[in-house]
């Protein structure tokens, strides 16, 4: 219940699946994983929406963090057969995968956007489905949970959406920015993959909602 409760809300807890280790906690004071000076104004303002506590509220967002981290951390700890560790700071709504590689470590290019894209879409299949299960046990769940599944699941299909059109324009250190910039072969693929997840979640949504 504990971890549970921390996945809702963003509480501090620390749980170990397998080789992958789970901390969900604050972020220590003046830390600094971005210079707001140098950031874009996309990036500032969806910083300062990400980091509202009634948006994070809303969007699940410690949630969503730890599913679009642990994709990446699944493709790591199976790619390169090495332990893991998933960082998320709830406070400031980012999240890291670690896994406990040094420079000796080689991998192959592919290998790494699938790692890369992992995350992402890992995030969005989530989304998908929490919709699909909110409109299948609407009968059963409460109203307001039925929309807080459906809502928040759609924000980050956006978020998701938003991140990889601007971290593939920019080629920065972003997921798709990453494999836009290493692995330009598997963008196209990833892409794909992505925009086919977000237009299913978007059509169930609207089929709910709309129809």
């Amino acid at each position: 219940m504990a971890f549970i409760d921390s996945l809702l809300f963003g509480n501090k807890t620390c749980i170990s699946l397998g080789t992958i280790r789970i901390e969900i906690k604050k972020s220590p004071e003046g830390i600094a994983f971005n210079n707001d000076h140098s950031l874009s104004l996309f990036d500032k303002a969806a910083q300062c929406v990400l980091r509202q506590t009634a948006f994070k509220t809303l969007s699940l967002s410690t949630l969503h963090l730890v599913v679009h981290e642990l994709g990446h951390a699944v493709a790591q700890a199976i790619y390169l057969k090495k332990p893991v560790k998933i960082e998320i700071y709830s406070d400031i709504t980012k999240g890291y995968s670690i896994p406990d590689i040094s420079e000796k470590d080689i991998f192959d290019a592919k290998d790494y956007g699938i790692m890369a894209a992992a995350g992402p879409i890992t995030n969005a299949a989530f989304s998908t489905l929490k919709i699909a299960a909110a409109i299948h046990f609407q009968d059963v769940i409460p109203n307001a949970i039925e929309n807080w599944m459906i809502i928040s699941s759609l924000i980050w299909l956006v978020l998701e959406t938003a991140y990889a059109i601007d971290s593939t324009s920019k080629k920065n250190e972003g997921d798709f920015g990453q494999i836009a910039k290493y692995v330009p072969d598997c963008l196209n693929q990833a892409i794909l993959i992505l925009a086919c997840e977000v237009f299913l979640g978007c059509i169930l949504a609207m089929d709910y909602y709309l129809l």
